[in-house]
Parts: C-alpha cells; sequence; structure tokens
C-alpha cells in the first residue's frame, strides 16, 4: 500500500473510531440516566433543588430521564442499546448508513410499543420508583384514542400489526421466512429423533437376537386312552351307520329291529364313555378299574 493510498484509509477509520466512542458514550449516558432515575431529583415536573442529586449522571442526567420516561416512558430503555449497536458497528470499521425508513420506522416501533403498554399497565415500579405512567404521554395518548374507537382488543390489534411491521423493517426480519425455518428445524429434528430410535432398536435386536422355539416335545397318551379313542372311532362308524339304516326306506318288520339295534348300540357307546371317564379321570389304577367295571357290566 503506498503512501497517498494509506492516508485516506488511516483517516477513515480514525473517523470510525472516533463516532464509535461517542455513540458509546451518549449510549452509556443515557442508560445510567435512565437505570438510577429518582422522583426525588430535581425534573421538568418540580422545582425541587436539592442538595444531592440521586441520578448518576447528576441533575442532566435526571433532566433527562425525566423527559425521556415522560414523553414515551419504558420503551425508552430502547434508545440506549440502539446507541451501543451503532457503536458495537463503527467500532467495528463498519459503514453506518441509517436509511431514512429505518429510522422512521424504529420510531414507529417506540411508539407501537408504548401504547401496548399503556393498554395493560398504568402506574409501574421500576428500580425502586413510581412512573405514573408506564408508556409515557404518547403511550397514554395513543391508547386511550385507540379504545374509544376500536376498544380493547380493536386497539390491541392495531398496535400490533404496527410493531411487527415496523420490527421487520428495522431488523430486515421475515417473519414468513421465519416459521418456514423454524418448523423446517423442528421438522429436521423430529426425524432425526425417529431415526436415532430405529438404529437403537436395530442395535438392540443385534445384540439380542430373537431366540427360535425348539420342536415341541409332547408326552405319549396312555395306552388307556388311546384304546378309549379307538372305540369312540369305532362306535362313532357304527352309529354312523346305524342312522342310514333307520333313515332308509324299510318295511315295518324290519323297523322294529332297527330300533332294537339302534338302542343296544346307544348302550355299548354309554359303556364306553364311562369307561373312558374312568380311565382318564380317576387316580386308581386304571386295570383294577377296567376289571371291576367289566365284572359289573360284562363285556360290550
Amino acid at each position: 500500500m503506498s503512501e497517498k493510498s494509506r492516508k485516506p484509509f488511516l483517516r477513515e477509520h480514525i473517523k470510525k473510531e472516533i463516532a464509535g466512542l461517542l455513540w458509546m458514550a451518549a449510549g452509556l449516558f443515557l442508560l445510567l440516566s435512565l437505570v438510577s432515575f429518582n422522583n426525588g431529583d430535581p425534573s421538568f415536573n418540580n422545582n425541587l433543588n436539592p442538595s444531592s442529586t440521586y441520578n448518576f449522571c447528576g441533575k442532566v442526567g435526571a433532566y433527562v430521564a425525566d423527559l425521556f420516561y415522560q414523553v414515551i416512558g419504558l420503551p425508552a430503555m430502547m434508545i440506549p442499546f440502539a446507541c451501543l449497536l451503532f457503536a458495537w458497528r463503527l467500532l467495528k470499521f463498519r459503514d453506518l448508513h441509517p436509511r431514512f425508513y429505518k429510522i422512521i420506522a424504529f420510531l414507529v416501533m417506540l411508539v407501537s410499543i408504548a401504547g401496548l403498554i399503556s393498554l395493560k399497565f398504568g402506574k409501574v415500579a421500576l428500580f425502586g420508583q413510581i412512573l405514573n405512567q408506564a408508556g409515557g404521554f404518547i403511550g397514554y395518548f395513543l391508547a386511550s384514542t385507540l379504545k374509544s374507537w376500536f376498544n380493547l382488543t380493536g386497539a390491541a390489534i392495531f398496535l400490533l400489526v404496527f410493531l411487527s411491521v415496523s420490527a421487520m423493517l428495522v431488523a430486515r426480519f421475515s417473519m414468513v421466512l421465519f416459521l418456514e425455518g423454524l418448523l423446517s428445524r423442528l421438522g429436521g429434528s423430529l426425524e432425526r429423533k425417529r431415526e436415532a430410535r430405529q438404529a437403537r432398536r436395530a442395535l438392540q435386536q443385534v445384540k439380542s437376537p430373537k431366540k427360535e422355539k425348539g420342536p415341541v416335545i409332547r408326552a405319549p397318551e396312555p395306552p388307556a386312552l388311546q384304546a378309549g379313542k379307538h372305540r369312540v372311532e369305532h362306535f362313532s362308524r357304527l352309529l354312523g351307520s346305524a342312522g342310514q339304516s333307520v333313515g332308509m326306506a324299510q318295511p315295518a318288520h324290519d323297523l322294529g329291529k332297527s330300533v332294537r339295534e339302534s338302542r343296544s348300540l346307544f348302550v355299548d357307546l354309554y359303556r364306553l364313555f364311562e369307561l373312558f371317564e374312568l380311565d382318564v379321570c380317576h387316580a386308581e389304577p386304571v386295570v383294577e378299574r377296567r376289571e371291576r367295571w367289566f365284572l359289573l357290566n360284562g363285556p360290550l
């Protein structure tokens, strides 16, 4: 860099540093004045002349704080932070060219906040001191006027719209893009949680695989039960054949014979079921039960 080009560069940086320091001093002065506001200090509302002033910035700070609180109320706390933001940009050697529409939007934002505060609050306590109007004169006038025209709900909607528009202009903030980004981040977070849950499940399956069921081994049936089943099948076949023979058209002299055969068949079937129940359900040995049954009822 040549000597001729270096001098304008240094001059520009020095100008920005000086301007940044001035903005920082103004911001700190306003912030300390507003924070240390005291009702006992001299102001435009009284003729007090105390021997000592409680405000950190003296009588000048007391008058400045009283003026800001009387005019705009609590939103006045935003002005020192705006000054500090300007100072930070200048000390970082960035250009500071505030456009006219941004200045107007910032003032509209302050007025809208003051009106919203006045819709809800009257007197408030701030740092141990009482403010008669939380939104200042401008907020009180705006709130009372809009309430007479639109009522409380309509006035709140009106002021919220102006606040949103002014904030979008000041900060280059798009509500639609903000909500879209918020929803996309939320969806991405939910998708990552779902994938992590699936990965944990897959890892658990790998660590503890499912046990395959082995073949079921059942105890063999008792011989008496098998014999009873065979007899039941045999008599069911006999019963089916008897039913067919009864249902067919037969002469009158054969009808009595079929009825007698069917009755004897039912008697034998009843004896078989009784034998089966004795073999399976009783604790007495099967052989002894069967022998005693045959002695009492005779062979089938």
